[in-house]
């Protein structure tokens, strides 16, 4: 994200605050007539809001499926692979609305340290996905049966500081413009009678870090981090910022 884009956020957010308990805009230093109005200032904090929602959304999933081990959707650490071994019904609901005919995996990565490696099985006359979506919510890019094809091989997700090369025995880098990225695999499922089949499908799926699958012993250290707890109502008001950001 823009330093812009944070000090818009933050400016609106003071400023309709502000508005909120009665006071005014600051005017211009100068002496001009080109303040902000209430009603521009609350127009402007809307559209930050709107901007800032999606991601918002976004980790709020993270938070509950990578970060607190204690909530009921937590799924397992960043950069590991957790496989959903049977057909999800109506009682689902950790994500809206999922499919029926597939089978889900999903992965939570950490692109800060170095990239990730994801490896597909060979998957012929049957449909599958995966999925990757950046912190905006963005889905950048796909690998299976439409965009990719059915053969094996190997595939670079790489952060937005990254600025190594694409390995020889690999397919395609793909760009994030986030460190944390979620994926998600989808295999086509016909019906009950075809779980184990798939189970076995999903087995071939990897994530595999960028030191390791070039044969390295001595892993790159990420940069710091705390992550805040999800706040349901800090979202709600005017201090959405403080996650935000």
């Amino acid at each position: 994200m823009s330093l812009r884009v944070i000090i818009m956020v933050g400016a609106a957010v003071v400023l309709v605050a502000g508005c909120s308990k009665g006071e005014s805009s600051p005017g211009p230093k100068d002496g001009s007539d080109s303040a902000i109005s209430p009603a521009e200032t609350q127009e402007i904090a809307e559209e930050a809001y709107i901007y800032a929602y999606p991601m918002m959304e976004n980790y709020r999933t993270m938070y509950v499926q990578a970060i607190d081990r204690t909530a009921p959707a937590y799924i397992g650490p960043f950069n590991e692979l957790h496989h959903m071994t049977e057909l999800l019904g109506p009682q689902f609901k950790d994500v809206v609305r999922p499919n029926n005919d597939t089978m889900y995996s999903m992965a939570w990565i950490d692109l800060r340290a170095q990239p990730v490696v994801i490896t597909v099985p060979s998957i012929e006359n049957r449909y599958y996905s995966v999925q990757l979506i950046d912190m905006f919510t963005h889905n950048f890019a796909y690998m299976g049966t439409r965009a990719t094809g059915g053969e094996s091989g190997s595939y670079v997700v790489a952060g937005p500081q990254w600025a190594g090369t694409k390995p020889g025995d690999t397919r395609e880098v793909f760009r994030s413009q986030s460190n944390f990225v979620y994926c998600i695999v989808r295999i086509e499922a016909r019906g009950p009678d075809d779980v184990t089949t798939v189970n076995r499908l999903q087995e071939g799926f990897r994530l595999t870090p960028m030191h390791v699958f070039l044969g390295r012993s001595r892993a790159p250290a990420a940069s710091g981090i705390t992550f805040p707890s999800y706040d349901g109502e800090k979202v709600k008001s005017a201090k959405f910022i403080d996650l935000f950001n």
